[in-house]
């Protein structure tokens, strides 16, 4: 009688076998939401299982040819072989695909599939050009049948319109905030050398979009004319990208040792959520001079950990910012150096505020009844496609 009553959803979360951040920390926050609330419209199954995911022994992200090639055969099909007959025999409503990728087959089960960017196709330069194609044209073939388009900004949005030559429905839904508890450990500011230091930081993977050298480049403008230079760092963290095609690492490295910075900018490599959440915690200011995001989640982290921000004017960010940042001319290091300059002690409380009202707007107890909204409008045939 319960499962008349509930429909069924699942939830093909396979990328946790393959992704590092993006996509897995947005995944492993919905299912904390999922399993913390008893639903009342939904019954929510998880593919392949969260057991399954916790014991896996991943060869999945090994570097070498052999391994990557049998991970995309793996991923092929699971998609386009084991996901279906699954949703058959397990007779499910929807099926939410959080990665771009669903089967080509038309189901009886209606496919959501989410879109967290048009990378693919604003930034072909990164990617190998036959597994764009390949790419690109498996995931169109994902929105036959009933489907419908998820994204997580009005910027997205607007470009899948120009990329998806389907006539596809495009939700948007915004991340929710994380509610991050931290701890306080010097530990953290001891081992870089922050400790009595004012810190401009970055959080991310060293890819070209994210524009650091333009950050770098800032900052080296900021020292000459800062009253005391010695008194600031630059904290980047994060790692070189896995593609060399859009890693950025070894231009960055090389921009320090030409502007002299070696002293001044700390490169501390990856680093867990906890001591990631403490540096938030105690910036200057986070920047995020980014030329292409979908979104932009450390825009919602430095609001909650209270940190001022400055952000490019690109449309992502300043959407999820929404007003409460300093914004600045995407690649102009001479703008972005005077935004940095202009972080007075006033200036930097004004921020605070505007970015503590702003977070309300990402509430993470609002974010699965909005999902759930989405779901109910799809199978109601609100938006169905035949």
């Amino acid at each position: 009688m319960e499962r008349e009553s509930k429909k069924r959803v699942v939830i093909d979360i396979y990328c946790l076998l393959i992704a590092d951040t993006g996509i897995r920390k947005y995944l492993e926050g919905l299912i904390q939401l999922i399993q913390k609330n008893e639903r009342e419209e939904f019954e929510y199954v998880f593919l392949p299982s969260l057991h399954k995911v916790e014991q896996t022994n991943n060869f999945r992200k090994k570097t070498f040819i052999l391994f990557r090639v049998f991970s995309q055969l793996e991923t092929f099909l699971w998609k386009q072989v084991y996901i279906p007959y699954k949703l058959w025999k397990l007779k499910a409503d929807l099926a939410f695909f959080p990665d771009y990728y669903a089967p080509a087959l038309k189901l009886s089960t209606y496919k959501l599939v989410m879109y967290h960017d048009t990378f693919f196709w604003d930034e072909p330069a990164h990617y190998g050009k036959w597994w764009l194609m390949y790419f690109k044209w498996i995931t169109r073939l994902g929105l036959n049948g009933r489907s419908g388009v998820l994204t997580i900004s009005y910027h997205v949005k607007n470009n899948l319109y120009r990329v998806l030559r389907d006539k596809v429905k495009v939700d948007v839904i915004h991340h929710p905030a994380q509610n991050e508890v931290v701890q306080f450990n010097d530990d953290v500011f001891k081992e870089f050398g922050l400790v009595c230091k004012k810190y401009f930081l970055h959080v991310g993977v060293f890819e070209k979009r994210k524009e650091l050298p333009v950050l770098v480049e800032a900052f080296s403008k900021f020292l000459k004319k800062v009253k005391n230079p010695y008194e600031y760092k630059l904290v980047l963290v994060g790692r070189k990208a896995p593609n060399k095609r859009f890693d950025d690492y070894n231009e960055i490295v090389g921009l320090i040792g030409r502007l002299g910075l070696e002293e001044s900018v700390v490169l501390p490599g990856y680093l867990s959520n906890e001591e990631v959440a403490l540096l938030y915690l105690h910036a200057w200011s986070y920047v995020f001079p980014s030329r292409n995001e979908g979104f932009g989640i450390p825009v919602l982290e430095a609001f909650s950990a209270e940190c001022p921000l400055i952000i490019s004017n690109q449309p992502a960010l300043m959407e999820v910012a929404g007003g409460a940042a300093l914004v600045f001319d995407v690649g102009n290091a001479e703008d972005l150096s005077s935004k940095m300059l202009g972080l007075s002690d006033k200036r930097r409380l004004g921020l605070v505020e505007l970015g503590k009202s702003r977070l309300s707007c990402f509430k993470r107890e609002d974010y699965l009844p909005k999902l759930e909204s989405i779901f109910s409008n799809a199978l109601n045939g609100n938006d169905a496609r035949n």
